[in-house]
């Protein structure tokens, strides 16, 4: 949160910035302040004024209005510790004013107070409240449809605390590389962090990218197609391309899979895409075989063991009866629909006594299925 506030602050947040600069200094940093009981003595250190007031009354208030907004009771001490200028309110109307600005202001809805409170404490404060109306505006420059304002507060409160400033020097970058003011939109609509992002750490990530053998226009590419990854850092990505290569893709086919299918740099490397690949090994098939696979159908990296990957397997060994050899080379096998892909051609097939590869029954568009193997001009409803 500290990173991304870039507004001039007011004296509570000031206070509570300074709190934790004296923490990180301490033995044990800011972790100290993930456990309630041992951090508390500290706040008190810092602002004693809690102690003049009446903390069971003040206290039992704020967390009733908490709970009234849908805060989940055991994020609130958190809360308190991320913004401990909190217990010097004067009262609950202090807090309900910041929140009605952001209805007024940003459409946002009241149903959502809660996690935004959760996700970024300082929309309580008095500096964010001034940054409402200012950012909305600026959002609204972009086109953004009214509706899609809320939205994408609620989605990424942390807007909040940065002035549109900065955030109109990356518009800039966007359009330097060739982003039309219009896609932009667009794009930002669903990924609003990418405004927080600042042209040294956008750049970081098009080194990295360059480093692997994409060209700027590729880089643009990738950026269309899977944002996020801008928003991501080297060594997160860095972990995903080492994957790739410790299978044996590598150079051209490294950078074949990279603009066809970027999104796997945002795929999570434990709890996707090493199951993915124990699974396809459990199948018989090898690393070599896989590598293969991924570098000319880099989507299966994509696919999801349970609902995509077992299923289609035993469709194949179970009632297509073809090997899983066959899946080497042809893997986009698995991006048909079971019903009305693989198994309307194979009865249609099994019907005529027509025997073909994964391919050669699958990749063809129903017309011109129909007109190669059945010598129709349109696909049939198939044969039960």
């Amino acid at each position: 949160m500290m990173r991304e506030m870039s507004l001039s602050v007011d004296v509570g947040l000031q206070k509570t910035l300074s709190f934790f600069e004296k923490m990180e200094a301490k033995r044990g940093g800011t972790s100290i302040l993930n456990i309630p009981r041992e951090a508390m003595p500290h706040v008190i250190e810092e602002f004693p004024e809690i102690l003049a007031r009446n903390l069971e009354s003040d206290i039992e208030n704020l967390v009733n209005y908490f709970v009234e907004i849908g805060v989940p009771k055991e994020n609130i001490s958190s809360i308190v510790l991320c913004y401990p200028s909190i217990l010097l309110y004067n009262s609950i109307e202090e807090l309900q004013t910041r929140l009605h600005t952001l209805k007024k202001e940003a459409n946002v809805r009241p149903r959502n107070f809660g996690k935004m409170v959760v996700k970024y404490p300082w929309i309580l404060t008095r500096c964010v409240e001034s940054n409402v109306k200012p950012l909305s505006d600026f959002l609204r420059s972009l086109k953004f449809p009214p509706e899609k304002i809320g939205h994408c507060i609620t989605k990424c409160p942390n807007l909040l605390g940065s002035s549109p400033v900065p955030m109109e020097t990356m518009i800039q970058h966007f359009i330097s590389m060739g982003v039309k003011r219009r896609t932009l939109g667009r794009i930002l609509v669903h990924y609003p962090q990418l405004l927080l992002k600042t042209p040294r750490s956008f750049e970081e990530i098009a080194k990295f990218l360059r480093g692997l053998g994409l060209e700027d226009d590729k880089i643009l590419k990738v950026f269309l197609r899977c944002p996020p990854v801008f928003t991501s850092t080297v060594r997160h990505l860095r972990t995903k391309i080492t994957f790739l290569q410790q299978l044996g893709i590598r150079n051209e086919r490294l950078k074949h899979a990279l603009q066809r299918y970027p999104e796997f740099l945002m795929i999570s490397l434990e709890h996707s895409l090493k199951p993915r690949l124990r699974f396809l090994q459990s199948t018989g098939l090898s690393n070599e075989d896989i590598s293969f696979m991924i570098s000319g159908f880099p989507n299966l990296l994509g696919y999801s063991v349970d609902d995509v990957l077992k299923p289609k397997l035993d469709v194949l060994e179970n009632i297509l009866c073809y090997p899983v050899k066959e899946l080497v080379t042809y893997p986009r096998y698995f991006s048909y629909c079971i019903e009305k892909r693989i198994l309307r051609r194979f009865r249609i097939l099994k019907h005529s006594n027509i025997e073909l590869d994964l391919k050669s029954m699958l990749s063809p568009s129903d017309d011109r299925f129909a007109q190669e193997y059945l010598g129709f001009g349109r696909m049939l409803v198939p044969p039960v």
